[in-house]
């Protein structure tokens, strides 16, 4: 009996939802505040938590009428990562590497950390 030929299909999941920010800003009037926002959000800032606009709500919601879809394209090979599974698998890294640290596996944690930063040539001796 012969093995089935096994594709590759890149699974795409997509649900409607919106992205809700709400941050603190002192100002004048609620106009500026806005004004404010604004501008924190097209120079990328507006998620930086600072003591000037702290972050009070930053989450995703699904819509009313929301439902989960589910799609399949063959592709002759998976391709490379986009930025954002890259970042997700980064934070990860990052979180794993604190908890082993606080857990006192040093090694561990200096290997999670060190993976961070692949193209890091410097030696810590």
């Amino acid at each position: 009996m012969s093995n089935p030929v096994l594709n590759n299909y890149a699974i795409e999941c997509k649900l409607d939802c919106k992205h809700r920010v709400m941050v603190g800003i002192s100002a004048p009037n609620g106009g500026l505040a806005i004004e404010l926002a604004l501008k924190a959000f097209e120079e990328g800032t507006l998620r930086g938590n600072t003591p000037e606009m702290p972050l009070l709500f930053d989450d995703y919601e699904k819509t009313d009428k929301s439902k989960l879809r589910f799609s399949a394209h063959l592709v002759e090979s998976f391709p490379d990562p986009e930025p954002s599974a890259i970042e997700i698998s980064r934070r990860k890294t990052a979180f794993d590497a604190c908890k082993a640290l606080a857990e006192g596996e040093l090694d561990l944690a200096v290997l999670l950390a060190g993976s961070l930063f692949p193209n890091n040539d410097s030696k810590t001796d």
